[in-house]
């Protein structure tokens, strides 16, 4: 949405002469990248990243007067994203919802950061390779257990089940106005895979059950309490890192100690 306000609706109004900044408001401090952010020489920033949290109490006192107001008439619209709303959209916000929407059979959808984790492991192992398509949220119940919300997550999914059932469920675009986006490169990633690679790594070989073994006799060593003092985001991954040999067994502070208690 923010590329096509940013390559239509922008551009239409700067030839009026209007200045035009780019709010985008979410519940995520992952979607607050350094391009969402103004730049230091710039008087007026073109573009803002806000969490939920900050503008919930002065949003909520318009949403009667925007539900009272008229809607532009679909025949009306300009550009091809504004159609009407569907409950589609909103599923997306909770663990499930975007696979819900897909013609996918073979899928799965996991949330909250341990159990992400934990499955990214598994994966790593070669478990569910007749899976076609996960679905990650590091955040329990989906984006709507992010940390910038502003009410309770349950509450929160409660709200979005009403809109579900008000909205109903069905396809916002039709299938061609879809593929017209695809065929202009609409759904392309921005990132080159060079980029990406260093974002999240190298592809990693499957473990095998040897060294699965290796990793739980590291465990039993460094019995740590995920104190990330050595670089990795826990224990576990660290035991496997020592497994891989792409750490040293003598990087954990708490095997260090011992050995200077047995000395």
């Amino acid at each position: 949405m923010a590329r096509e306000v940013k390559s239509h609706l922008i551009p239409e109004y700067s030839k009026r002469g209007k200045n035009v900044v780019l709010y985008y408001i979410n519940p995520c401090p992952t979607k607050k990248e350094s391009a969402c952010l103004p730049a230091r020489k710039q008087s007026v920033p073109t573009e803002i990243a806000l969490g939920i949290n900050d503008i919930y109490p002065e949003l909520v006192k318009h949403v009667e007067q925007i539900e009272a107001a008229d809607g532009i008439p679909f025949y009306q619209t300009r550009f091809e994203y504004e159609t009407c709303a569907t409950g589609n959209a909103s599923m997306w916000a909770m663990s499930g919802g975007e696979i819900a929407d897909m013609d996918i059979e073979k899928s799965l959808a996991v949330s909250g950061l341990e159990e992400t984790i934990a499955y990214l492991g598994k994966i790593e192992m070669g478990l569910f390779q007749d899976i076609e398509y996960i679905e990650f949220r590091t955040c329990r119940e989906g984006c709507l257990g992010g940390v910038l919300t502003a009410i309770d997550k349950y509450l929160a999914k409660g709200a979005v089940q009403k809109m579900i059932k008000r909205f109903g469920l069905g396809r916002r675009l039709h299938r061609e106005n879809i593929m017209r986006m695809y065929e202009k490169g609409e759904f392309q990633s921005e990132k080159k895979p060079a980029k990406l690679t260093s974002l999240f790594g190298a592809h990693k070989e499957a473990l095998s059950i040897d060294s699965m073994q290796e990793i739980e006799k590291v465990m039993e060593l460094i019995k740590g309490t995920d104190c990330t003092a050595c670089g990795a985001p826990d224990c576990r991954t660290f035991a496997e890192d020592v497994v891989r040999g792409d750490a040293a067994l003598k990087q954990c502070l708490f095997v260090g100690a011992q050995k200077r208690k047995k000395s």
